[in-house]
C-alpha cells in the first residue's frame, strides 16, 4: 500500500548528506508547487525538512500508482521525522 511505502520512507535514519543533496534537488520545483513552497518557508528543523523533502521526491516517483497522494499535505505524513541513528 502506498500509505505504508511512504510512512517507511519518511522515517529513515536523518541523513544530512542526503538532506543538503535533496535541499538542492527539490530548488527547480519549489515555483511549481505553491503548497509545497509554504510548507518549506515554515520554520521546521532539518529532520522535519528532509521528511518533507523525502515525501516530495517519493510523490514524483510513484505519482502513477493508485492511491498516490501529496505527502506534504497528509497529516500523518507530516507527523513522521526520521528516526535518529540510534534510536530503537
Amino acid at each position: 500500500m502506498i500509505s505504508e511505502d511512504v510512512l517507511k520512507v519518511l522515517g529513515k535514519p536523518f541523513d544530512l548528506e542526503e538532506y543538503n543533496r535533496l535541499k538542492e534537488a527539490i530548488r527547480p520545483y519549489v515555483d511549481h508547487y505553491e503548497d509545497l513552497k509554504k510548507r518549506l518557508q515554515a520554520r521546521y528543523k532539518q529532520e522535519k525538512r528532509l521528511s518533507i523533502f523525502r515525501g516530495f521526491f517519493f510523490w514524483l516517483q510513484n505519482l502513477t500508482r493508485e492511491g498516490s497522494f501529496q505527502p506534504w499535505k497528509d497529516r500523518a505524513c507530516l507527523e513522521v521525522e526520521p528516526a535518529h541513528v540510534g534510536d530503537n
